[in-house]
């Protein structure tokens, strides 16, 4: 009769050390744990012509601006990259990735989905993400509510930490991209933009390698004279337009 108790503790115990070893599997990313060169990739997710003109929720030349800066940035930092595509690439009606992506990464494989919205439900894709052994996806693309969004929920379950580039996504409307960075921001993903995450990478770097971080100060100087700030949106936006004959 005494070992009755005992025993239900025992069950008991087991339970709740299942439970908690069950919860740990989904703890909330560490958002203060640095970013480095070392530890993430950067997921180029249907960042294709067609849509990025149909986006709404940013000026189309800074979009293209800011996607092009971060292609850079991957470039500027060794970061592995992985690009994909939907409804048959260049082929079809969402047209290519957008020249500047290509044009950094020329001998990327670009990996063209057909009829998975999430990325991370492509096999292929996963396998190419996997293949990175990084535990820290910095997330690109178009449109923010499915294309960025859906893959992003799938790697945060998984245990990545999600990083998303804030000013490199786009939705048809103001609204929707709204509604997708409280979803993604309420699921845990990190919401970044181009000019902080370029910062947290070359300063997490002079921290583990100062020489390696000094190299790269004059690549650093052109990154920002070119692709952040006013200098970025007079070179892309404003600049042509004055330069246009007058009618």
């Amino acid at each position: 009769m005494n070992s009755f108790p005992s025993r239900l503790r025992s069950v008991l115990f087991a339970a709740t050390v299942a439970c908690l070893a069950k919860l740990s599997a989904y703890a909330a990313p560490d958002f203060t744990a640095p970013l480095t060169r070392d530890n993430a990739a950067v997921l180029f997710i249907d960042n294709q012509t067609n849509l990025i003109a149909a986006c709404q929720s940013m000026e189309t030349h800074l979009l293209i601006n800011n996607t092009v800066g971060l292609a850079k940035i991957a470039k500027l930092y060794d970061l592995p990259v992985v690009l994909t595509t939907t409804g048959g690439g260049g082929s079809g009606p969402a047209g290519p990735l957008i020249p500047g992506i290509t044009e950094t990464f020329p001998d990327a494989p670009i990996i063209d989905r057909q009829g998975f919205f999430n990325s991370m439900s492509d096999p292929a894709f996963r396998s190419a993400v996997e293949a990175t052994k990084r535990k820290k996806l910095i997330i690109t693309g178009i449109t923010t509510d499915y294309c960025v969004m859906l893959p992003a929920l799938t790697a945060l379950r998984e245990g990545y930490t999600v990083y998303v580039v804030t000013d490199t996504c786009g939705s048809w409307t103001p609204a929707i991209e709204q509604a997708a960075w409280q979803r993604l921001s309420q699921a845990g993903a990190i919401l970044t933009n181009m000019q902080a995450l370029v910062a947290e990478l070359q300063n997490n770097l002079m921290l583990a390698d100062p020489e390696a971080a000094k190299a790269k100060q004059r690549d650093m100087i052109a990154f920002f004279g070119t692709y952040v700030g006013p200098t970025a949106l007079m070179n892309a936006t404003f600049l042509p337009k004055l330069a246009a004959p007058k009618k």
